[in-house]
């Protein structure tokens, strides 16, 4: 049975205490996905009882249904064996259990509302450090933590699980400056558990824990996304959390260039692979008539080789219909037109010269979001992210003068690189007539 070998083998830190809230915090791979879907497991057979439903809720619909359920370390293989659900419905998100209960799943990205009205007896919380975030009435993203909710869990969740036992299992990487994972962090009330990457060595690839640990080190990056731990945000920091969340879009607005801009690997990383495209006429966000850009895309991937990144480079440049793949002149400029070359032809290349210095060249694109010490600022941002791009804003929320010189960014290269060959930063009025596709900002 998959429920015994999992009491056999589970670690100390993954046992399931006697509290109604629980947080598991962790790294990356530390084995915190597979600890919320075992404790809800265990909590489904233990009250089988057909009185009270249950709820799996994460940052999005699809990531509860796909990563929570039926991933490999999902819900339904945790309860194969000693407790086989009757029918999973996909569509509907819903879990129907031999007892007649049902465990729903929903996104935090709505609300979860979904689960607004049900008798839930608890339910697992993935990932809340990429839960949206959204202000009170009266008040504008970049406020006081006061001002600012998590619909999902204030809303939603604390009025649903309102019968026997009332358990929740909260899990995710601790993402810095989240209002939710401080909050969590601080009550007392809270049991919380602490997980690393290096925890699970067992289960994982040691040449890729080797590979992170040498790039991130004791980097804030790494101490959050291997290390588990809670970073908040950091002093001289070109990007904060409620900066980037105040400008974003929910909606790709109609564009008039796309650039996929590549910063190749050096050594054991990831190569950096970022879509930006230029707004056509007006920005939806409705602030300025001057140039702005969205952030479409991050495809930054660990390759196994030359031609893997600029493969995945110029997958990027088709499925986007973009009009050019560039580089950094000065940075692996020629190698990545030049790779890409030998592989398609067709890709239209070029380069791009930027101010040399991670820090110098990153700061006039970080000026298109605004001045992280004005938050009056951050809703005439120039620089939109459609939808969430978690690790490349990982990399941006880390970066800071005393951070520069400890790692290389490469997400955050090729966004520099993207937003620089597009020149947003001209002050120009724009003139196209191009109506842009009205757009939701979250709010």
């Amino acid at each position: 049975m998959r429920s015994e070998l999992w009491n056999r083998t589970r670690r100390p830190a993954q046992i399931p205490p006697d509290a109604p809230t629980w947080y598991v915090r962790g790294g990356r791979g530390s084995g915190k996905t597979r600890t919320g879907s075992e404790a809800l497991a265990e909590w489904i057979r233990q009250y089988d009882t057909g009185d009270g439903d249950w709820a799996v809720i994460a940052p999005t619909f699809s990531d509860a249904r796909d990563i929570c359920m039926e991933g490999e370390s999902g819900l339904l293989r945790s309860l194969i064996g000693m407790y086989d659900p009757v029918r999973w419905n996909r569509s509907m998100g819903q879990l129907h259990l031999r007892n007649g209960a049902t465990v729903f799943t929903d996104g935090a990205d709505d609300g979860a509302l979904r689960i607004q009205g049900k008798n839930l007896r608890g339910a697992w919380c993935d990932e809340v450090g990429l839960w949206r975030i959204s202000t009170k009435d009266g008040h504008r993203l970049g406020a006081r933590d006061d001002a600012l909710e998590v619909k999902a869990w204030d809303e939603s969740i604390q009025f649903a699980v309102r019968k026997e036992p009332g358990l929740l299992v909260v899990t995710g990487t601790p993402k810095r400056g989240h209002i939710l994972v401080r909050r969590l962090i601080n009550d007392s009330l809270v049991i919380k558990t602490h997980m690393t990457m290096a925890d699970n060595r067992a289960n994982l690839l040691p040449a890729r824990i080797d590979a992170l640990t040498a790039k991130y080190g004791d980097t804030a990056l790494g101490r959050q996304e291997l290390g588990g731990e809670y970073v908040d945000e950091i002093e001289g920091a070109l990007w904060l959390v409620a900066q980037i969340d105040a400008s974003r879009l929910t909606e790709t607005p109609r564009l008039t260039r796309i650039i996929v801009a590549v910063d190749p690997p050096g050594g054991a990383t990831e190569c950096g692979i970022v879509v930006v495209g230029m707004i056509a006429g007006q920005c939806p966000c409705g602030d300025t008539n001057l140039p702005h850009a969205a952030v479409l895309e991050d495809r930054s991937l660990f390759p196994s080789g030359p031609n893997h990144w600029a493969a995945e480079a110029i997958n990027a440049y088709h499925d986007h219909t973009a009009d050019r793949v560039v580089g950094e002149i000065n940075y692996g400029g020629d190698m990545v037109m030049n790779t890409i070359a030998n592989l398609d032809g067709s890709v239209h290349t070029g380069t791009v010269r930027a101010t040399r210095g991670k820090i110098l060249r990153a700061e006039p694109i970080a000026g298109l979001y605004g001045d992280p010490a004005r938050s009056e600022t951050w809703t005439r941002s120039r620089v939109h992210h459609i939808g969430r791009l978690p690790e490349l804003e990982d990399e941006m929320l880390a970066f800071s003068q005393e951070e520069a010189g400890l790692w290389s960014p490469n997400r955050l290269d090729a966004l520099v690189w993207a937003i620089t060959e597009l020149d947003i930063a001209a002050t120009r009025p724009m003139t196209s007539n191009v109506a842009a596709v009205t757009s939701a900002r979250i709010r």
